[in-house]
C-alpha cells in the first residue's frame, strides 16, 4: 500500500515515517492488514540524510502551490497522513501564508483524495490552539473550540471540512485504538480522524504516551496507532 505524510521532514512527521518504516504494515482502506510498499513525504526540507530505503520517497515542494501534490496523492493512495502546517507564530505573523498553506493547502489535498480508486484514510493534527478563552482544568471532545489565533482558527476550519469531505465519503475515518488516550483527544467524529493536543502531560506521562517535559505533547507510536485500526 501506498502512505503519504505531508510535513514528513518535519520532527514528528520524520520520526512516524521511521516508525512505519519498522512497523512495515498498516490497515488498508479495506479494514485488513497492508504492507507498506511505498512511503512518500512531502516537505519544503527534509534531514540531511536519509535512509537507503526503496520504499522511501522524500518530496519538496509548497503544499499550497497548484498541481504541488499532484505526483504525491495519487489515485493508489490509501493512507494520509496530514501534518503540513504553518504554526502558532508562523501563522499569527503571516496572516495569507498561514491560510494559504493550513487551509488551501488541506482542502487542495483533499480534493486529490477525490480522485483515490478508494477513499484513502486520513489522519489530521489538530492543535489545542483551536480552544481560547476561559477553559475548564481538563481539555476534552465535548469542550466547544473557540481560537483566539489565526492559527487556531485555521485549524478549526480545517476540522469542519474534512468532516463535510468524510460525510461526502471523500475519505474514511480510521477507528481509534481501544486505549483512552490522555496525551492527545482522539476525535472520532464523522470528519476523518483529528487528532487534537490536550493539556493532560501529567496524565499522558503517567500512561506512558506523553513526552516528559512537554505538556501536550504525544508520542510518534501513540499517532502511528492511528491507522492500526
Amino acid at each position: 500500500m501506498k502512505v503519504v505524510i505531508t510535513g514528513g521532514g518535519g520532527m514528528l512527521g520524520w520520526k512516524l515515517a521511521r516508525a512505519l518504516l519498522a512497523r512495515g504494515e498498516l490497515t488498508g482502506v479495506d479494514g485488513k492488514p497492508a504492507k507498506i510498499s511505498r512511503l512518500v513525504l512531502f516537505d519544503t526540507a527534509f534531514p540531511p540524510k536519509l535512509p537507503a530505503d526503496p520504499r522511501l520517497e522524500a518530496v519538496s515542494g509548497d503544499i499550497a502551490a497548484p498541481g504541488a501534490l499532484a505526483g504525491i496523492v495519487t489515485p493508489e493512495t490509501q493512507s494520509i497522513f496530514h501534518l503540513a502546517s504553518v504554526v502558532s507564530a508562523g501563522a499569527e505573523a503571516d496572516f495569507d501564508l498561514g491560510w494559504r498553506v493550513n487551509l488551501e493547502g488541506t482542502r487542495s489535498l483533499l480534493e486529490l483524495a477525490r480522485k483515490c480508486a478508494q477513499p484513502p484514510r486520513l489522519v489530521f493534527t489538530s492543535s489545542v490552539a483551536a480552544f481560547g478563552g476561559e477553559l475548564p482544568a481538563v481539555l476534552d471532545d465535548s469542550t466547544t473550540p473557540n481560537p483566539q489565533t489565526s492559527y487556531g482558527a485555521q485549524k478549526v476550519c480545517c476540522e469542519y471540512l474534512i468532516t463535510d469531505y468524510t460525510r461526502k465519503g471523500i475519505h474514511r475515518r480510521p477507528q481509534p485504538a481501544p486505549a483512552h488516550h490522555r496525551g492527545a483527544s482522539w476525535q472520532a467524529q464523522p470528519g476523518g480522524f483529528v487528532l487534537r493536543q490536550r493539556r493532560a502531560a501529567r496524565a499522558a506521562e503517567r500512561r506512558g504516551l506523553g513526552m516528559p517535559g512537554g505538556a501536550g505533547h504525544l508520542r510518534v507510536a501513540a499517532l502511528a496507532q492511528a491507522l492500526r485500526g
